[in-house]
């Protein structure tokens, strides 16, 4: 929903509701220009994307997802050498956690229930403390924790937080996890720590564009994993979605608009 898009819109348009909670691919000025309200539904994704993110940090630590592969192609040499993929276990490992929203704060519940420390960064001003895990300036939490995830949301001061320079600062046996947006992370730059052995891998659900070409860098990516932004589909999450939605409409039709974003 771009300028051009919402110049078209009929008069009678009153309202832009983005089904999910983003929404940077609504431009806000040029529908404040038209008199346009625009709302969102944060929340209804909330636990789905929490566990996704759980599922790439042990999927990652395992290896899991090697094993797959490679018994599907009919690889059965892992029945037999026991010591690969590489397999660690979460316990003790560091978690460093990029925006401390509702979803970051789930993330951080699930991994201290696997007994792993935590560092919080949030690029958005404020602090954030939850029983005793205070925030930490980005170089620190890159390089201090095993796992990355990102939670936070994406705008020019986020555009490409994790870029050659950050990566950098990253454990060489550290992870990348993003189930946020795609433009967070600088694909490229990613590409090339992975291949040279600076970070150990990688779990991306949101990529940039979405999907990714044929010829994109990622799929030639070792040590990664990519799905098709399906933190979001799970069956409760869509049925909070659309309930949402709904909301929304009726709420803006009685004069009284909830989860105004603009």
């Amino acid at each position: 929903m771009r300028a051009p898009v919402i110049a078209r819109l009929p008069a009678e348009v009153g309202l832009i509701c983005e089904a999910g909670t983003g929404y940077d691919n609504v431009d806000l000025d040029a529908a404040r220009q038209r008199g346009i309200t625009v709302c969102n539904v944060p929340g209804y994704s909330t636990h789905a994307v929490a566990q996704l993110t759980l599922c790439f940090i042990l999927a990652l630590s395992t290896g899991v997802y090697k094993l797959i592969r490679s018994v599907a192609a009919g690889d059965l040499e892992d029945f037999h050498d026991g010591l690969r993929p590489r397999s660690s276990e979460v316990l003790g490992k560091t978690l460093g956690v990029v925006g401390a929203g509702a979803i970051g704060g789930r993330v951080i519940r699930l991994a201290r229930a696997f007994e792993m420390k935590v560092l919080v960064h949030k690029p958005s001003p404020g602090t954030w403390d939850d029983d005793g895990i205070g925030q930490v300036d980005l170089a620190e939490l890159l390089a201090e924790s095993h796992f990355v995830t990102l939670h936070c949301p994406y705008n020019e001061d986020t555009h490409h937080i994790i870029r050659a320079e950050t990566l950098r600062g990253m454990k060489k046996a550290a992870y990348l996890i993003n189930t946020a947006r795609g433009r967070l992370v600088h694909q490229g730059d990613l590409a090339a720590a992975i291949a040279s052995g600076r970070v150990a891998g990688a779990a991306l659900d949101v990529q940039d564009p979405e999907p990714p070409p044929p010829d994109d860098v990622l799929w030639s990516m070792p040590d990664r994993i990519v799905t098709p932004h399906i933190g979001w589909k799970a069956l409760e999450a869509r049925q909070r979605l659309i309930a949402g939605v709904a909301r929304n409409v009726r709420t803006f039709l009685d004069g009284a608009p909830v989860n105004v974003v603009s």
